[in-house]
């Protein structure tokens, strides 16, 4: 199966199914969008929660750019604690006072290859920081349904 990358708008609090590859095969996952991981981020601040030793050392880790982990948009499946990367923003815009974020995915903004398991686990430990995470997941979306 050849790799697209499909670019799709979602808004925070939105109920979605995508569309990913699992294997030679697709599957199909129910998501509920939280929002960007820098919004997250924020949130925690502004509670004054301090983030532990070793996701402020995942943030500032040479192979991941800072805009790039804070552009993340993360999702979690309903009734579990389980979330997903759904991609980073390609644009923000505001329609009705809600956030629109236009997503793509984020394979290949992870540079080189040989990185990937890194910057995975990297991300991964930001995320259970910033959200009540045990398990972070990354699809390779198809298409949103």
């Amino acid at each position: 199966m050849e790799e697209k990358t499909s670019v799709f708008s979602v808004t925070p609090g939105e109920k979605i199914t995508i569309v990913h590859v699992t294997g030679k095969r697709t599957a199909e996952m129910n998501v509920v969008v939280q929002g960007t991981l820098h919004a997250a981020l924020k949130a925690m601040k502004k509670k004054g929660v301090a983030l532990s030793r070793k996701a402020s050392a995942a943030l500032s880790h040479p192979s991941l750019s800072e805009g790039m982990v804070r552009s993340l948009v993360v999702g979690q499946v309903p009734k579990t604690n389980r979330f997903v990367v759904l991609g980073s923003t390609y644009g923000v815009k505001t329609e009705k006072g809600r956030q629109v974020y236009s997503l793509g995915s984020i394979h290949h903004l992870i540079q080189p290859l040989e990185r990937t398991v890194l910057a995975k686990k990297l991300v991964a430990r930001i995320v259970r920081e910033a959200f009540p995470a045990r398990q972070v997941l990354f699809p390779k979306i198809v298409a949103r349904k």
